[in-house]
């Protein structure tokens, strides 16, 4: 039960079976043993390490190699920068001789919950109950929204809160500080940079074919290729590999031979001469999920993932590359009820009002940095919740899933570019770093990028300057048939 997941508690209790216990200050860190788990120790630092790093620049080094890199820093923030180089999935506690922090990784795909007395922390609710009561929520307008069919369908939480009163999310960009007991931002505190084009697509294809060369000097690898730009660099990122990397599709019962998704690798993988697999997928009926499963996961969603993914492999996915997208759109001035409109039409009070709390505090933490407040909202609500909850579920059946874009680096890198040139209608970003990637060769480039109808009509909206007026009209429809409709 609780595979690879961890507890942090100030309590003194048994293990539980398959995990390992050790004590850290006034502190308990129980994790389950098949979560990878470094620790490294200088002067008055102590940093322990829930998951893996890997290096792009150098990637032989192990994680204890890259912990003992970082762990020097003079403060906090020096050793929270020092994490943002790497790709992982990851928690990391962090004590020196004033402060305990625990933190996540760039997009929060290590799962943290805490208890809001903040004396336990853990990779779902599930696991805090085992050492705090815990209190379902008593808001009126939270229960209507948890008793919903739409949270009973998508089992998804809203921003940094749950179905409990006494337990919240930590979302990406933030972290805990176990003894001022307060949860801080820290990203964006610079103002963004504006980079050319040129010079971000050809550092991201150089960063991107380190860290897929890292994660494949540790693991076997099998990746899914379709008709989109996301996998499509992934792919052009592995070629140089030395070991075997095993690419494949994913063929749904609504899919035809002749969807792009099947007929476009073809033809990529070909150009290359690399074997490529169609998987005829089955969903797993929900009573063959085990019990520990069940037990293990709030809201469990009894996700399929795909059939050759195994224990000794890891699925390599492009999950997380949306956030430099826009695929939000290029509004401005949204307020709560847009956001809520954008991420659907389900019209909850109760939605909104969390993302008004996450909009104004946002708005106020990095005023004048000039960040896109929907680009932080992706990255902070779609891969906290949405993305994190797969690797979490994919942790549980003992299924390695992993997204390479996850490094807070990388983004950083990608959203310098301006967002008129990364939209996803028309991403003049990633077609540059396909041509790094693929040494600007023309039958690549040539292959086309998702082709159906919708695609090509956005795309051509785009060109000619009207998507985004055309997007205006759509979401000021949406919002005001949500207002009508708000239960």
């Amino acid at each position: 039960m609780f595979k690879k997941q961890f507890l942090l508690t100030s309590k003194d209790i048994a293990a539980f079976n398959d995990f390992i216990k050790i004590k850290i200050g006034s502190y308990f860190l129980y994790y389950h043993k098949d979560l990878p788990f470094s620790n490294s120790k200088h002067n008055d630092k102590e940093a322990y390490l829930l998951g893996s790093l890997y290096s792009w620049e150098t990637p032989t080094l192990s994680d204890a190699e890259i912990l003992d890199s970082i762990i020097p820093s003079n403060s906090i923030e020096e050793f929270l920068n020092g994490t943002s180089n790497f790709y992982g999935e990851f928690v990391i506690l962090y004590k020196n001789k004033d402060d305990v922090i625990v933190f996540n990784d760039a997009c929060a795909q290590r799962e943290i919950y805490y208890d809001t007395s903040f004396e336990a922390f853990g990779t779902q609710p599930k696991i805090i109950a085992k050492v705090k009561p815990i209190q379902p929520n008593t808001d009126k307008e939270a229960i209507k929204y948890y008793e919903s069919e739409y949270f009973k369908k998508n089992c998804v939480f809203v921003g940094d809160s749950t179905h409990l009163i006494n337990v919240k999310h930590l979302l990406a960009n933030h972290y805990i500080n176990l003894t001022t007991k307060e949860v801080k931002r820290f990203f964006p505190i610079l103002k963004k940079q504006e980079l050319p084009l040129d010079d971000v697509a050809k550092k991201a294809a150089l960063i991107l074919k380190g860290y897929v060369k890292a994660i494949s000097l540790r693991h076997n690898i099998i990746m899914p290729v379709t008709g989109g730009y996301d996998s499509r660099l992934l792919f052009l990122a592995s070629l140089e590999l030395t070991r075997p990397c095993h690419y494949f599709v994913s063929k749904h019962s609504h899919m035809t031979n002749d969807h792009n998704d099947i007929t476009i690798p073809k033809k990529l993988t070909a150009l290359f001469n690399k074997k490529f697999q169609v998987v005829e997928e089955i969903d797993t009926p929900k009573q063959d999920f085990k019990k520990e499963y069940i037990d293990s996961i709030d809201f469990p969603r009894y996700v399929t993932i795909s059939n050759i993914a195994k224990p000794t492999n890891v699925l390599l996915n492009a999950n997380i590359s949306e956030v430099s997208s826009c695929l939000l759109g290029f509004h401005t001035n949204v307020n709560a009820v847009n956001l809520a409109a954008l991420t659907s039409q389900a019209p909850y009070k109760f939605r909104i009002e969390q993302y008004d709390t996450w909009l104004q505090k946002t708005n106020e933490d990095t005023k004048g940095l000039d960040y896109h407040i929907l680009d932080l909202f992706y990255w902070e609500e779609f891969e906290s919740n949405w993305v994190a909850k797969l690797k979490t579920e994919a942790n549980a059946i003992n299924i390695n899933v992993m997204s390479p874009f996850n490094s807070r680096y990388l983004l950083t890198l990608l959203l310098s570019v301006k967002r008129s040139k990364r939209g996803v209608f028309g991403n003049k970003l990633y077609d540059r770093i396909i041509y790094y990637l693929s040494e600007n060769n023309k039958n690549v480039i040539n292959l086309p990028i998702n082709p159906d109808l919708p695609t090509k009509t956005y795309r051509f909206m785009s060109k000619i300057g009207v998507l985004e007026i055309y997007q205006a009209y759509k979401l000021k429809k949406k919002s005001k048939k949500m207002i009508k409709n708000l239960k």
